[in-house]
């Protein structure tokens, strides 16, 4: 498939390069956007409710990105023993406690757009007791949360029947890391089974991780227990429908499970974390995986500069390629600084978005009046805009930490869990594994993961 598009590229690069010259020769003379000129065939059916918060607050509290939470800790205090709960729910706020050892403050957290503040637990004595009251059980429920460590054992979240100490074997709804940095979801189902999942992978990389982990009943479209971690489903039980039922504390850091208690799978007498801690949030709801997957991308967005940049592929040894158009389609290809119509091809002016002035919109510095958008194939082009609010929203994308841990990854706004892709020489807008042929899973971080560079023309 990719030597078919190669060859129809080849039968059109005679008449781009001719076209690019002629602009060349006219000194980049804007053109006024023709009226009318296009027509959007995208199916642009998502509401501004339905994409990305693109802050973890948001993300957790306004329920404009799924359910809201009833309870919410930042973890951006500076001192003292409150946690303040930032939810906004009826009957709040329910203010935690910050053990009086073991926790510092002001750590560097995932939340870019939220100041990116975080609390450490060292281990031992830290932890956070959260609302001073019993938290009613719920059929559907999720518990989600920011963390960071490099050594294993310890509870990120879990309900108890005390708020501090030993809560001896009365635990439910828990996440736990084992002593081999495994995550581990577990429930007390029926209030007397132990019922978990487990990570197939470990954790403890000193690397932000996002961990959801919801429960649902038997007729909802996602039951049972389900663990997420980094917007991915990892594991998950649908015949895991119900836990205790029981009203319980929640506790961050530290479940107080007994010394003396039957210990769970992976677990150790150790429940105490050693870790960094951000934006926990427990919901009386059970998130879904389009909820999941956008609140991991609000804690990932950075803060990326408008003017002139150009990209590349943020892969060892590509340092030469650039993303550019050609023939009005977009591609990575080699770029000699000699060559006046590559360098102007791959340089671009990023822009405030046209659908969202929290995303961004990519402006050709040779066609002016043409922006980068993507087509209802999923081909990623540049057009001139044709006024309309579809036309609008698939010409603005969304910033996040890059899907391999490096650069960033650009979604669609109006389909955020789709990512400029390069496959190839050609780029398209590809989700991980979906089911277009250039969605192919094999690469799909690597690939959708740029630099952003220096403009090529300044």
């Amino acid at each position: 498939m990719r030597a078919r598009w190669a060859g129809r590229r080849r039968a059109v690069s005679t008449v781009a390069t001719a076209v690019a010259a002629v602009l060349t020769a006219l000194a980049w003379v804007a053109v006024p956007p023709a009226s009318g000129a296009f027509t959007s065939a995208v199916p642009h059916t998502a509401s501004v409710s339905a994409n990305p918060s693109f802050t973890c607050q948001l993300a957790a509290t306004s329920g404009q990105a799924g359910p809201a939470a009833l309870v919410t800790y930042p973890f951006a205090d500076s001192s003292g023993t409150k946690a303040a709960d930032t939810s906004g729910s009826v009957g709040s706020p329910r203010d935690g406690t910050y053990s009086a050892k073991g926790v510092t403050y002001q750590a560097t957290g995932p939340c870019a757009r939220d100041k990116a503040r975080a609390v450490t637990l060292d281990g031992s004595t830290g932890m956070v007791a959260g609302p001073s009251s019993t938290l009613a059980a719920a059929i559907r429920w999720s518990e989600e949360v920011w963390f960071r460590g490099t050594s294993g054992a310890g509870d990120l979240l879990a309900f108890a029947s005390s708020a501090t100490g030993d809560s001896g074997t009365a635990v439910d709804r828990r996440v736990y890391l084992t002593s081999t940095g495994r995550l581990v979801a577990g429930v007390l189902a029926g209030g007397t089974t132990v019922r978990t999942v487990t990570s197939p992978r470990t954790y403890t990389d000193d690397v932000w991780h996002h961990v959801v982990v919801t429960q649902a009943t038997p007729t909802d479209a996602q039951p049972g227990l389900r663990l997420y971690v980094d917007g991915v489903l990892v594991a998950s039980d649908t015949t895991v429908t119900t836990s205790s039922g029981l009203a319980q504390y929640w506790r961050i850091g530290n479940s107080g499970h007994g010394a003396a208690a039957t210990r769970w799978p992976g677990e150790t007498s150790t429940t105490a974390l050693a870790g960094t801690l951000a934006f926990a949030s427990y919901y009386t709801s059970a998130l879904g995986p389009t909820d999941v997957l956008r609140h991991y991308a609000a804690g990932r967005a950075g803060y990326p500069k408008t003017g002139r940049w150009s990209f590349s592929r943020a892969t060892v040894g590509d340092s030469t390629s650039y993303l550019r158009h050609w023939a009005f389609r977009l591609y990575v290809d080699p770029i000699s600084m000699s060559d006046p119509v590559g360098t102007y091809d791959s340089t671009w002016k990023v822009e405030s978005g046209l659908a969202d002035p929290r995303c961004f919109s990519f402006r050709s510095t040779n066609y002016p009046d043409r922006l980068i958008r993507h087509t209802g194939e999923m081909r990623m082009v540049i057009e001139v805009p044709d006024g309309s609010t579809a036309w609008d929203q698939s010409a603005t994308f969304c910033p996040h930490l890059g899907n391999n841990g490096e650069g960033t990854s650009w979604s669609a706004y109006d389909t955020p869990t789709r990512y400029w892709r390069s496959y190839g020489n050609e780029v398209w807008l590809a989700s991980d594994g979906g089911p277009n042929w250039f969605d192919d899973h094999t690469n799909w971080a690597d690939e959708t993961s740029w630099n952003t560079r220096p403009p090529v023309v300044p």
